[in-house]
């Protein structure tokens, strides 16, 4: 009997160390932004976004690495063909409208309900901010 008991309390300790995330929840916040935000409003926060949301279909060796798209086109001589991120307009980009599944954007993640908005609200205030890498 005190094997049982030991093995539970050893299986309970394990499970209370585990990331939120890998138990189906958002990634505890510990950016301290003031929107509530569980990441950071700069490229990084964006970057961790879309490591835990995004790369399963747009990251790295996928046809659409949304990290190089987003890349190149705010590195790009003409920020008028800006398309995916309008640096300061989050409204008129399709990063935002695709993920907060407003307006005509393809709704991201796709075939599943809309994120939680505290998970991707800094990815508004990147933009808004003008968008820095």
């Amino acid at each position: 009997m005190p094997y049982r008991c030991t093995a539970l309390l050893a299986l309970g300790l394990a499970l209370s160390g585990c990331d939120d995330h890998v138990l189906g929840e958002p990634l505890i916040d510990d950016t301290g932004t003031a929107s509530g935000s569980m990441y950071a409003a700069d490229w990084d926060g964006v970057q961790a976004f879309f490591e835990v949301r995004c790369d399963a279909c747009h990251g790295p060796g996928n046809d659409f690495d949304l990290r190089a798209v987003i890349e190149n086109e705010l590195a790009s001589a003409d920020p008028s063909t800006n398309f995916y991120v309008v640096p300061g307009d989050s409204d008129s980009s399709v990063l935002w409208r695709s993920i907060d599944q407003s307006g005509t954007a393809v709704p991201m993640p796709l075939g599943t309900p809309r994120l939680d908005e505290g998970e991707f609200e800094h990815i508004r205030a990147w933009i808004d901010a003008g968008a820095p890498l």
